[in-house]
């Protein structure tokens, strides 16, 4: 199924139920199995404490779990464990043999909120089934709001977890003996259907306070990221993360940036950019935009390049103290990786493997569009202390964010649905009209004395930060309407901005090298 199905990820593994049945050569099994199939992460493994767990040896299934985690642990593949009324055992288990860097999937998970924590610090993500409805709705708030936002998975476990709290006529089942769905009970042997996952997700969004669209987006990108290991069938040969071109995949700040941008491109410059996206992009810019914040988590160097921490309360930014990663190693901060990579596609060195350098050049240019909107959002430049306003916890409106997603996604995603009908085109159409017709010193956006001038742009953010995000916007607060159309036109004009300079620095790039768009 895997080799017919680009989106289906292989797992291999002993389930705890089935331990009993295992051959004396059963792990050797296991390891010529995924050394044969790359792409496939381990699981379904684990420890059951259940009614059929309960009548298997709990200390065979430890020594089977145990060696199939540190086998994944050996392969830096995900893993996917199945733990039923033993979540203490897995707990100590977990810390016995992890961290687990490439990440534990914890499948319907429904243990405590206490534990998420302990859990979360291991690399645990925590994948949510039609089995959180049998939870105590109050209980099951309360560990979905411990969970880190971006550890979030859904799931249907189809054939299993069929949803109970739904209306059965709104259900897709398998084998429902030809019974008609009246609304009244479902014969028990029903079966569930992966099409029910919209149900665990209007689920999980209710309790968490969140929209379903944005969990949707969310849940993505997490599965994404955990699934982006060496060899997973989410990267292609040269490392590209396999990409629809589906905006909604990629922070709306972005895809806007990149649209704004390439109104701004001279032919020359257009044609190169076009020549050296990957063939997914079908020539779009903006369809790449989410590509630098999924490969972070497979090019872990390539995490710290997204951003600067600044001193806190000091409100201003210098490349000498401020752009260095959480070692002290030196450049690697946005400002420093827009140097690099706009040095890489102006580089006049041709190899004379030209498949190899054309890959090189497309992640270049991917990376240094990227990084130019990531230096014009104000909390990209924001202080050490609080991650850029990662850890400042607040409301927007009723929804629970934190401030950095609120620059990142939350005011313009309100500014979409309450000006513009949530048509992302007519957005992007008037940022464009009031580059022409409304901001005034739009040609100074553009002075640099060299190709790229990015330290200048970052100063602007993190003035910006300090006068617009973080003020009124303290742990715990609610940001309502004062807040959002005080700062949306602080985001509109950082974005206009930032398609601005994009442009100008692709057109520069592009006039030295012409001969990229011939190529």
């Amino acid at each position: 199924m895997s080799d017919s199905h680009s989106s289906i990820i292989p797992n291999f593994g002993l389930h705890p139920w089935f331990i009993t049945e295992r051959t004396p050569d059963w792990l050797n099994t296991l390891k010529e199995f995924l050394a044969a199939n790359p792409s496939a992460a381990v699981g379904e493994i684990g420890i059951d404490k259940g009614s059929i767990g309960k009548k298997i040896d709990f200390r065979d299934q430890v020594e089977v779990f145990r060696l199939q985690l540190q086998l994944a642990k050996e392969l830096k593949r995900p893993a996917s464990v199945h733990c039923v009324r033993a979540f203490g055992d897995l707990l100590e288990i977990l810390k016995s043999v992890g961290p687990f860097p490439a990440g534990i999937v914890l499948h319907s998970y429904l243990g405590s909120a206490e534990m998420v924590p302990e859990f979360s610090k291991l690399g645990a993500y925590f994948s949510f089934s039609g089995f959180l409805m049998s939870m105590k709705e109050s209980k099951a708030k309360k560990m979905l709001k411990s969970v880190p936002i971006e550890r979030i998975l859904l799931e249907t476990d189809a054939p299993d977890a069929r949803p109970k709290s739904v209306d059965p006529k709104t259900l897709f089942l398998i084998n429902e003996s030809d019974n008609e769905k009246d609304g009244m009970s479902l014969p028990e042997e029903s079966l569930n259907h992966p099409a029910n996952i919209h149900h665990v997700l209007a689920y999980v969004a209710h309790l968490l306070e969140n929209e379903e669209e944005e969990l949707a987006r969310i849940s993505y990108q997490n599965a994404v990221r955990l699934f982006s290991y060496e060899g997973s069938k989410l990267l292609l040969q040269t490392e590209f993360i396999i990409l629809e071109k589906t905006h909604w995949l990629c922070n709306l700040t972005v895809v806007i940036l990149f649209s704004v941008a390439e109104n701004y491109l001279t032919p020359d410059a257009l044609a190169a950019a076009k020549a050296l996206l990957p063939d997914s992009a079908e020539g779009d810019l903006a369809a790449v935009c989410s590509w630098p914040d999924q490969i972070r988590f497979h090019y872990r160097w390539s995490s710290p390049l997204h951003y600067i921490d600044t001193p806190d309360f000091r409100c201003n930014y210098q490349y000498c103290r401020d752009c260095h990663d959480s070692v002290g190693r030196k450049d690697r901060c946005v400002t420093g990786a827009i140097y690099n990579y706009t040095m890489q596609l102006m580089s006049e060195h041709r190899q004379s493997d030209l498949s190899v350098t054309k890959y090189n050049l497309t992640e270049a240019l991917m990376f240094l569009s990227h990084f130019v909107g990531d230096v014009h959002q104000p909390l990209h430049v924001g202080f050490t202390g609080d991650e850029g306003g990662n850890t400042i916890n607040v409301r927007w409106y009723r929804r629970k964010s934190n401030l950095h997603h609120v620059w990142d996604t939350m005011i313009i995603e309100s500014a979409l649905k309450t000006y513009y009908n949530s048509d992302l085109a007519t957005m992007i159409q008037s940022i464009q009209s009031n580059i022409t017709d409304a901001f005034i010193d739009v040609a100074s956006w553009k002075n640099c004395n060299g190709t790229v001038c990015p330290e200048p742009y970052a100063s602007e953010s993190i003035n910006l930060a300090c006068k617009f995000a973080y003020r009124n916007a303290t742990p715990g607060s609610t940001l309502g309407d004062d807040y959002f159309l005080s700062r949306l036109p602080v985001v509109e004009q950082r974005l206009a901005q930032g398609g601005v300079r994009l442009a100008a620095i692709l057109n520069s790039i592009f006039s030295a090298q012409p001969s990229l768009a011939k190529e």
